[in-house]
């Protein structure tokens, strides 16, 4: 487990520098009403695609850890279809929603981000399987492929926020063939598949706590709904700067997920010790980032981003809090505590936005940042608390 979580740390380390990267070009290449647009939007989006998703992400990587690979067949047919339907709704809102300027890249960006989520579900089945090449080439090749569109589509002359939403339809289009490729090579689609009806019902209990994370996207529509576009702006591209940072915890709550649904209470507590001292070393790591000059900031994105260096530095203390209690969801639904990790998700993604609203009508972006590190140590310490301190054995 050691050596797939390190790979996973290394690949999404790597990809995590090129999504960051991609994101200083678009505010580079665009507006700024351009980048809080697209920000929002892509946030907004994410939900969509967590809720088309139906949890089948996180049941697909347990049920094929625990070798069910009837169920794991009847979630890749469902993810599909659910994917592909929620897809052209989507792209439908967009298109009567947004003004002429912006509805054919955040059309062709969503196309890109339900891929992404598609690629995703699909990754739970060589993460269970502990396939440590073919987790790499999706990780890090999705963002490569991106990220080099990216610069070719910027040469050719195409504005920045088509230019970006191209790179990142080529990377997820890269994701969905690796991940199809493994799929074919290693699930025989012409087994027996369990029962739709029972499979949706399990998947719920990893959605509800999945979308609930995923919500906390909505924080910069809300930050624009309530200081306006500018703040918005300096707002999203501090905290979606600090983004990529969550792929790193992420990879550990991957695979703890269907690796915890074999162990017994004792391998629960220690990986809780384990995390939390990893949160303390995460917390460590990102502290230096008070101390950025805000030159450095506005070098990358330009002078109207100068506030984002103090959304920066507070939201990377809430991603780190926010990645390792997603790792530690991932080792209480592999014990089999999906109910209390939907509960937690629900009311501390509330607690979140909340703090996150009143942030901004106090303190501008800061304020908001401020905000979201609040609702993220809530969640974090409700997740941490209930894995350290539960000594039952049940489980899968």
């Amino acid at each position: 487990m050691l050596t797939q979580v390190l790979n996973l740390i290394l690949s999404r380390g790597i990809s995590g520098v090129a999504q960051a990267l991609a994101l200083v070009l678009l505010a580079r290449w665009s507006s700024v009403e351009q980048f809080a647009v697209t920000a929002a939007a892509t946030g907004a989006i994410v939900v969509v695609c967590a809720v088309c998703d139906l949890g089948m992400a996180g049941y697909i990587s347990k049920a094929r850890a625990l070798g069910d690979h009837p169920a794991v067949r009847a979630a890749l047919a469902i993810n599909q279809v659910t994917a592909m339907a929620g897809y052209l709704l989507t792209a439908a809102v967009v298109l009567i929603v947004l003004d002429d300027s912006m509805r054919i890249p955040i059309a062709i960006l969503a196309l890109a981000l339900f891929g992404e989520k598609y690629a995703d579900t699909l990754l739970g089945v060589p993460i269970a399987d502990g396939a440590r090449t073919a987790t790499t080439i999706s990780v890090t090749g999705r963002r490569i492929v991106a990220l080099a569109l990216m610069f070719i589509a910027n040469g050719l002359g195409i504005d920045g926020v088509m230019a970006y939403a191209a790179g990142y339809v080529g990377g997820a289009l890269f994701a969905v063939v690796a991940g199809r490729m493994y799929i074919a090579r290693h699930t025989a689609s012409d087994g027996p598949h369990a029962d739709r009806k029972i499979v949706l019902r399990q998947g719920v209990k990893y959605m509800i706590p999945y979308v609930a994370g995923q919500l906390r996207l909505m924080d910069v529509a809300i930050v624009g709904a309530l200081a306006g576009p500018a703040v918005s702006a300096a707002y999203g591209a501090g905290a979606r700067l600090g983004q990529p940072a969550l792929l790193i915890p992420g990879a550990i709550g991957s695979v703890l997920l269907p690796y915890s649904a074999t162990r017994d209470s004792v391998f629960a507590r220690k990986a809780g010790v384990r995390l939390l001292w990893g949160t303390v070393g995460g917390i460590v790591v990102v502290l230096p980032a008070f101390l950025i000059p805000a030159w450095m900031i506005t070098g990358l994105l330009g002078e109207e981003y100068a506030s984002s260096v103090d959304v920066l530095a507070w939201s990377l203390l809430a991603i780190v809090l926010i990645g390792m209690s997603s790792a530690v969801a991932g080792v209480l639904q592999g014990r089999g505590e999906e109910s209390y990790v939907v509960a937690v998700g629900v009311l501390s993604t509330v607690l979140l936005l909340a703090s996150v609203a009143i942030g901004a009508v106090l303190g501008q972006s800061v304020g908001a940042a401020i905000g979201l590190f609040i609702g993220a140590l809530i969640r974090w310490a409700t997740h941490i608390v209930k894995l350290l301190w539960d000594r039952s054995e049940h489980g899968s």
